[in-house]
């Protein structure tokens, strides 16, 4: 027997795996576990594939984290269809399509606590209702305090319920994602709804109270 003849089989290529199929599992690893279980390796388990190969894609765990909200940031806003020339319901669409998208999808909410959420569209759409809100009559100043009142008020009002139903989910060996508990306590609109009313009344007033100084 000749041991020139034993040779290995040359290895082939590394599988390569697209951007989309690296968001899409890392989506599903962050619905179940929150935004600290995408990690470059767990991706890569998911997929079959090294973390070396995920970090090809995307870069780092933090780029990887990055790039999974934008995606989803950035759907949220492509599938909305934004008022024109109407303030008030351009405020109550951006109010009602940001809790969606933060009841749906909790990590979104995980990420928007360290830093401002980014996405495609993400900063021309708060210039947008700034602007309107600065065309239907309040300052620069208080348009910008507008927006953020509305924003916080939808990001305070999902954590709160987010973190009691966390509280009340009842104990169990298997552990629940937190994508489970948004067709539970979506329900309360009447007083998110009220909350907005409240909010853009008060818009309302400010402008009525701009055009007699």
């Amino acid at each position: 027997m000749s041991f020139d003849k034993l040779q290995k089989a040359p290895r082939g290529r590394p599988r390569s795996v697209s951007r989309s199929e690296i968001v899409a599992a890392a989506s599903r690893l962050a619905r179940d576990g929150g935004l600290s279980s995408v990690t470059l390796r767990a991706v890569g388990e998911a997929l079959g594939v090294s973390s070396m190969t995920i970090h090809r894609t995307v870069g780092g765990s933090e780029s990887l984290r990055s790039s999974l909200v934008s995606e989803w940031v950035g759907l949220a806003l492509a599938d909305t269809q934004w008022p024109e020339d109407d303030w008030r319901a351009l405020v109550e669409v951006f109010a009602l399509r940001l809790r969606d998208l933060l009841f749906e999808h909790p990590f979104v909410l995980e990420a928007h606590r360290q830093s401002a959420l980014d996405g495609p569209g993400a900063e021309a759409l708060v210039r947008n209702i700034v602007a309107s809100l600065e065309a239907a009559g309040l300052t620069e100043e208080q348009a910008v305090w507008g927006y953020a009142a509305v924003h916080d008020f939808v990001t305070g009002y999902v954590a709160v319920a987010l973190g009691r139903a966390a509280a009340a989910s009842p104990r169990s060996a298997e552990p629940r994602g937190t994508a489970a508990l948004f067709n539970e306590y979506r329900g309360s609109s009447a007083r998110f709804g009220g909350g907005i009313t409240v909010l853009t009344e008060g818009l309302a007033a400010l402008m009525k109270s701009n055009q007699h100084q």
